[in-house]
């Protein structure tokens, strides 16, 4: 069944692609900054090395802070983007589903997507709740 929706697939790879991009982009931007075309760029394509890892954290002190406060709010997005597009995935393969996969999606996301977030809302909020308590 999933395989005759190859649009939801895409679109989803697509989100995934994006958020992906997002937060690689720094990552890639401050390693070339540091190794650019280096005999070290070599070394660390065929494997991580610690020692370079603390030179780079020496070289920029702030790096890891600023990617920390870029990872924190992407992810928290990413579940609450992902709690609202359930509803339009749980329409598209819902079995008794007829039309095209794009109407259907917007659909779900519509009649589906603000209850998912809802829920998602009141999940985090018992998360942060007993993760404090304990």
């Amino acid at each position: 069944m999933a395989w005759k929706r190859p649009g939801i697939h895409l679109l989803l790879l697509l989100v995934n692609l994006c958020f992906g991009f997002v937060l690689t982009v720094p990552f890639y931007r401050a390693m070339m900054a540091d190794l650019g075309h280096s005999l070290m760029g070599e070394t660390l394509s065929r494997g991580f090395d610690p020692a370079w890892f603390s030179e780079f954290t020496f070289k920029h002190p702030l790096f890891l802070e600023t990617m920390g406060s870029l990872i924190l709010p992407a992810a928290i997005g990413y579940v609450f983007l992902w709690s609202i597009l359930s509803g339009g995935i749980l329409e598209v393969f819902k079995p008794d589903g007829e039309g095209r996969w794009s109407r259907r999606f917007s659909a779900g996301l519509a009649r589906h997507g603000l209850p998912f977030f809802r829920l998602t809302l009141i999940a985090s909020a018992l998360y942060l709740a007993t993760y404090w308590v304990l």
